[in-house]
């Protein structure tokens, strides 16, 4: 009376297996494992399992990989042995910049067998960047030491940078309100980077007005992007698409905590209000993302576990994140030249090559003439190879000319010079001796005059750095003595005054004050005091 019955085929049953005979088959292998933990700059680590379910002796296994996908035995193999079981071992030869694909294999008397998936990734290594003030938007001098990981959080095996731009460190928690893990803040699609301590925002106002509203109709331009501008090699602002992968399956974020607790770390780093003040900072997780809105006053930000939309007048901390690495100019900070290093026929000239541009920079130097916008084919003062700090001696000077000055960097793209020329002056202390009533000077006094180069006029000149006819520089902006005041011109006269505070030398008929003076001339070279 046995017999079988119907069920509905979406019904789950147990099942009881049955073989007629030995069937030799390939080799059974996991997909491949790499640490992240484990890589270096040209290795990556992995492992995988030959398991032993071929039943015929497994005589050859290993890894393959490539960088366009599904690696073969036609691709790079990386040979271990013989057997099932674990197998442990590098994947040498690899640079930041490609995406790596890997399977493991193992192979017997039927065939071979590949892992069921390829494992990818990018080989992401900290990296140091020499911020400087004013260069392609940094708030303030700083160098830094970012972190990067590889993930395909955002969708496809990307770098990220595992701190905020500008952040001295990562986050050390969701809820950390430190200025150092919260980087610097920029308004959507505006280069220029403010730092903010808490009570004051760097650049002020002055330097780098905030702009409010900002209404254009344009997502984050490459030659805005601070990623771009200030790390080079490729990195840029995320997306809103890739934003919004981050938060999707298999992540899932559901809250800060969940963002925090990813290999990205985010954190609540706050934001600046649209008029720059200092709002939130270790509440909100806002981060701008490089689209823009529908609202052209209006751009795409992620927030916690969402992606929405702000003013773009609103400043907001950035990620960076980097495809593969592109190649080019280095960058060089401006010229300085500091004036207690000019001599009769000297000057020191200090600058930082900031970022290599991807490739290894080869030479590095100071170029100057007396011509203006000096290049490689004027005077060259190599100084050696790599990014950092350069210092070099200008040579052969005197007291004529203006000296105008570059930095410059080489690598496999070109030549980069600094933004813009320094120039300056030689100018050097020298004593005068003022006899009383010779060229207007009131009273006898022996000068040592201070003297330095400035372009505050708009060119480099030579200016005393104190009031002429005074003993020394002020102590103070508001320093009241004689000393520092020197001595005092009517408009267009060639006759000083001296006043101790109580008494005006000279003071006598033979050299009257003028209460009133009406002429249409400026000051004539004849009664030029200087």
């Amino acid at each position: 009376g046995w017999r079988t019955l119907e069920v509905d085929k979406a019904s789950a049953l147990p099942v009881r297996c049955l073989r007629n005979e030995v069937v030799s088959t390939i080799p059974s292998v996991s997909n491949v494992i790499l640490p992240l933990t484990e890589m270096t700059e040209t290795t990556a680590k992995g492992s995988a399992i030959i398991n032993p379910d071929g039943r015929e002796t497994v005589t050859a296994r290993g890894f393959v990989w490539n960088t366009t996908g599904n690696p073969t035995l036609s691709d790079q193999v990386v040979p271990m042995g013989s057997g099932t079981g674990t197998i442990s071992g590098l994947i040498s030869g690899l640079e930041n910049g490609p995406t790596y694909y890997v399977k493991a294999f193992a192979t017997n008397s039927v065939g071979t067998a590949y892992s069921e998936i390829a494992t990818s990734f990018k080989i992401c290594m900290p990296f140091t960047v020499i911020h400087r003030a004013g260069l392609n938007g940094a708030p303030v001098d700083k160098t830094v030491i970012y972190g990067s990981v590889s993930t395909k959080i955002s969708g496809t095996d990307k770098c990220w940078i595992t701190q905020n731009l500008g952040a001295d460190r990562q986050a050390s928690a969701v809820n950390d309100a430190t200025e150092s893990s919260s980087g610097w803040y920029w308004q959507f699609n505006r280069l220029q980077g403010y730092q903010h301590d808490g009570t004051t925002r760097t650049p002020g106002q002055v330097v780098a007005p905030w702009v409010s509203p900002i209404n254009d109709a344009s997502s984050w331009t490459a030659a805005n992007d601070p990623c771009t501008q200030l790390l080079g090699n490729g990195w840029r602002i995320p997306t809103n698409t890739e934003w919004a992968s981050t938060i999707a399956s298999p992540q899932n974020w559901k809250n800060a905590a969940d963002a925090y607790a990813s290999v990205l770390k985010l954190h609540g780093a706050g934001d600046l209000t649209s008029t720059g003040a200092l709002n939130v900072r270790g509440v909100n997780s806002n981060y701008w993302s490089s689209t823009m809105y529908l609202n052209v006053s209006q751009g795409y930000y992620f927030t916690n576990s969402r992606t929405t939309y702000n003013e773009k007048s609103v400043g907001l901390p950035l990620r960076c994140l980097q495809d593969e690495v592109v190649k080019r100019l280095p960058s060089v900070s401006n010229v300085l030249i500091p004036s207690e290093t000019i001599t009769a026929t000297l000057a020191d000239a200090t600058a930082t090559v900031t970022n290599s541009g991807g490739a290894a920079v080869t030479s590095r130097g100071l170029v100057w003439n007396t011509t203006g916008n000096p290049g490689m084919s004027d005077q060259v003062i190599p100084l050696g190879t790599g990014i950092g700090d350069i210092t070099g001696t200008l040579k052969g000077l005197d007291e004529k000319s203006v000296y105008y000055v570059r930095a410059f960097a080489t690598n496999s793209i070109g030549t980069a010079f600094s933004p813009l020329v320094a120039s300056f002056k030689v100018c050097l202390p020298f004593t005068i001796t003022h006899t009383a009533g010779l060229n207007g000077v009131p009273v006898d006094k022996t000068v040592n005059y201070k003297t330095v180069s400035t372009t505050y006029s708009g060119e480099a000149r030579c200016w005393i750095a104190q009031n002429l006819g005074s003993d020394g520089q002020a102590t103070a902006a508001n320093d009241g003595s004689e000393a520092s005041a020197g001595w005092y011109f009517q408009y267009n006269r060639l006759q000083g005054f001296k006043h101790d505070g109580t008494t005006r030398t000279p003071n006598d008929p033979l050299v009257p004050w003028l209460s009133m003076i009406q002429e249409a001339q400026q000051w004539l070279p004849a009664n030029d005091p200087c």
